[in-house]
C-alpha cells in the first residue's frame, strides 16, 4: 500500500469514529504518527496527505555557473585575499565563501560536491 493511500485510510477510519490508537494498531502505524496526520489534515486539509518526493534533492543548491566561479576564485586567490578568516582553503573556508558571495546555506560536506560541479 502506498504511503498516500495509507494516510487517507487512517484519517478516514479516525473520522468515522475509530480511536487513533485503534487505527494505528490496525494499520501498523505509531499512534503519534496517526495523531500528526490528523492534526495536519485538520489544519491544512486532505492535500497534506499527498505523497511527495522523498530523499535528497536532485539539483545542486548552487547553479553550475556559480560553482565554476567559486572554483575559479579558489584557484586564483587565498582565503585572506577574499576577506575570509582562513590561511588556506578548507571545506569551512569554501562554505563561508559561498555564504559571502551567493548566500546558499550548505553543510561543509556538501561543499566538496558543489565544487566538483565547477571543475
Amino acid at each position: 500500500m502506498g504511503q498516500e493511500a495509507l494516510r487517507q485510510r487512517v484519517v478516514k477510519a479516525v473520522r468515522q469514529g475509530m480511536s487513533q490508537t485503534e487505527a494505528g494498531r490496525l494499520f501498523g502505524v505509531a499512534r503519534g504518527t496517526v495523531n500528526r496526520w490528523m492534526s495536519l489534515w485538520e489544519r491544512q486539509g486532505a492535500g497534506v496527505l499527498k505523497a511527495r518526493r522523498r530523499g535528497r534533492p536532485r539539483q545542486s543548491r548552487l547553479a553550475p555557473a556559480k560553482a565554476r566561479q567559486t572554483v575559479k576564485m579558489i584557484s586564483s586567490h587565498c582565503p585572506d585575499q577574499l576577506r575570509l578568516p582562513f590561511v588556506m582553503w578548507t571545506r569551512e573556508a569554501v562554505q563561508q565563501l559561498l555564504v559571502q558571495r551567493f548566500n546558499p546555506r550548505v553543510s561543509v560536506w556538501t561543499v566538496v560536491a558543489i565544487c566538483a560541479v565547477g571543475v
